[in-house]
């Protein structure tokens, strides 16, 4: 009996430490989460307005003047509205927030964005004198009402130097980033955005950095592959990563993508490879048979099938379609469904693919064999959507590569499924985008 009711003694102490423990955890959760919350860049903001998405920049030394015009990246126009055509003059009115040594000032800017990849710019009423230091002062700016509702959004726009250490750091830091990182030009882009959102982090970006800031402290370096695909291969052998066709991520699972030049801010037609992936056919035609049906005689005299689709129709009579009833993507021939994917399985591709992408600049020298490339710029982003997907399939910034044809032998070639997407529009498809390397012209070494 006493066995027992030692036993059961023992029991109810493990139950009750179990019970301590489990309180002594959620109570340390909670106070994790208070703390997260205390140090969220909502803390920062001038209202208590709504915010949805937020931006920051790292400027340059104010002029002597003082500034008036302040030049933002492109990229933040993905702010805008999806209603505002990509070649239309925008001007929105910002309340701006600017702290100096003499105290805040509060006036009425505006936001001007130009037709034909002219920067976007903030103009101030009044010359602005920023406090110089060597961190650079970091603009913000917070978007106050959903970007998809049709209601023209209303921005904040506020300015901190690296004297305002707390806040300096705090915002920051939500972008993964440090006041020793902070280099001007820098920007990050987090929409949609809440006060809950966690600081970025990441360990494969972490330990990417490390070793990228090695390769940008050599200057050029010669191409290891001559055509379009050596700037790819050359970063890829520099940070030992063995050629493949992996599904996943090519860096600890984050994937990987060099690119010339300042192709991400321009709106140029240049392209970039998203993923592969094959739609489930509903046409009852093998290859053999699809590629003649929809296809034509090339230059070489083959049948061949190579068509770039968008949610326009093209001169083969194909299209992609948003079918939101059915949840999927349809491709369309002559306005008849033929082929779809779900919105699952080109979320689940997005996901194993792109859950953390690194898109990695580089300024160039020479061509072909005589090639040399100096990377210089990382774009990081995260938290691929695909509802963003299909807008961006809607306003045609994604489309698809079909590449097919019949071979000598009578056969059919399939070089996959491709789709793919306007450079300039890639912040678009992520909900946070970070530019966490740039490289100032002054910092490159001499050959």
């Amino acid at each position: 009996m006493w066995k027992q009711l030692r036993t059961r003694t023992v029991g109810i102490a493990v139950l009750i430490t179990a019970v301590v423990c489990a309180l002594a955890v959620n109570a340390l959760t909670l106070a994790d989460d208070a703390t997260a919350q205390q140090r969220s860049i909502a803390a920062l903001l001038p209202d208590d307005r709504p915010v949805d998405g937020i931006f920051f920049c790292v400027l340059p030394a104010s002029p002597e003047d003082g500034w008036r015009a302040i030049p933002l990246p492109r990229l933040v126009e993905t702010l805008l509205p999806s209603q505002v055509d990509s070649a239309e003059k925008a001007s929105l009115s910002v309340t701006t927030h600017w702290k100096g040594p003499g105290g805040t000032s509060r006036f009425q800017s505006e936001w001007l964005r130009s037709a034909r990849g002219v920067p976007s710019e903030l103009r101030l009423p009044v010359s602005i004198d920023a406090v110089a230091s060597p961190s650079g002062t970091i603009l913000l700016l917070s978007r106050s009402t959903d970007v998809d509702s049709g209601v023209r959004p209303e921005f904040r726009c506020q300015a901190f130097t690296s004297d305002q250490k707390p806040e300096y750091e705090l915002l920051l830091s939500h972008f993964g980033l440090t006041a020793g990182e902070a280099r001007s030009g820098m920007f990050g882009i987090h929409a949609p955005w809440s006060p809950r959102a966690p600081p970025l982090h990441s360990e494969a970006l972490r330990q990417f950095l490390e070793k990228f800031d090695q390769i940008a402290a050599r200057g050029f370096v010669p191409t290891l592959r001559s055509g379009s695909t050596g700037i790819g291969y050359t970063l890829e052998t520099l940070l030992d990563i063995p050629e493949n066709n992996n599904p996943t991520g090519d860096f600890l699972g984050m994937e990987l993508k060099a690119h010339r030049g300042r192709d991400l801010e321009s709106l140029s037609s240049k392209r970039m490879n998203l993923f592969l992936k094959e739609p489930v056919w509903t046409d009852g035609l093998t290859h053999r048979e699809r590629i003649p049906k929809y296809g034509y005689i090339d230059d070489n005299g083959r049948v061949a099938l190579y068509s770039t689709v968008t949610s326009q129709q093209n001169s083969h009579g194909l299209k992609l379609a948003v079918n939101r009833d059915q949840q999927r993507l349809e491709l369309l021939f002559k306005e008849h469904s033929v082929a779809w994917w779900s919105r699952e399985v080109l979320q689940s591709r997005l996901q194993e693919k792109l859950t953390e992408t690194a898109f990695v600049g580089a300024t160039t020298r020479g061509s072909s064999r005589d090639e040399k490339f100096h990377y210089q710029t990382v774009l990081y982003c995260e938290q691929p959507s695909v509802d963003s997907f299909l807008q961006l399939v809607a306003s045609r910034d994604v489309m698809l590569e079909m590449r097919m044809h019949i071979r000598e032998d009578g056969s059919a070639r399939n070089h996959g499924s491709a789709f793919r997407i306007r450079l300039d529009q890639l912040p678009r498809l992520f909900g946070r985008t970070v530019l966490t390397r740039s490289v100032d012209a002054d910092d490159v070494p001499s050959e």
